[in-house]
């Protein structure tokens, strides 16, 4: 078993690993049973709806273990699921807000919080120390 180094997040990975453990990157074929002098640094598979890459990924990496998280189409999710998709990525001032406002405005502003959808989660995750990546 030797061991090569994951693409993503530069962790230590054995050659028979499907995924990196640390990050979850999936290896691909051509770094398995390469010596880490001989693998060559690719470009990631293609990831989002479809297979297809999007146009509004966001990624955010924590500076205390280097997990990172990559965050696809946040319009859309916040469209279908509202504040409770902010909630699940723990930014919790712009659930309260988003609740309080779709509330008051009687659902209405259910179709307009999927424009601060970016903001939201990039709040969420600068307040907890997140680097976006």
């Amino acid at each position: 078993m030797a061991l090569i180094t994951c693409p993503d997040c530069k962790h230590q990975v054995s050659d028979r690993a499907k995924a990196c453990p640390s990050c979850g990157y999936p290896i691909p074929q051509s770094l398995f049973n390469t010596s880490p002098s001989q693998t060559t640094t690719k470009s990631p598979p293609p990831k989002g709806s479809l297979g297809v890459r999007s146009e509004t990924c966001m990624r955010f990496k924590d500076p205390v273990n280097g997990r990172t998280v990559e965050i696809y189409n946040p319009f859309l999710w916040t469209f279908l699921f509202g504040p409770l998709y902010w909630a699940k990525h723990e930014a919790w001032l712009p659930v309260i807000i988003g609740i309080v406002v779709v509330f008051l405005s009687v659902g209405i502003a259910w179709l307009i919080l999927p424009i601060f959808a970016q903001m939201a989660l990039r709040y969420g995750y600068r307040a907890r120390g997140w680097e976006e990546a």
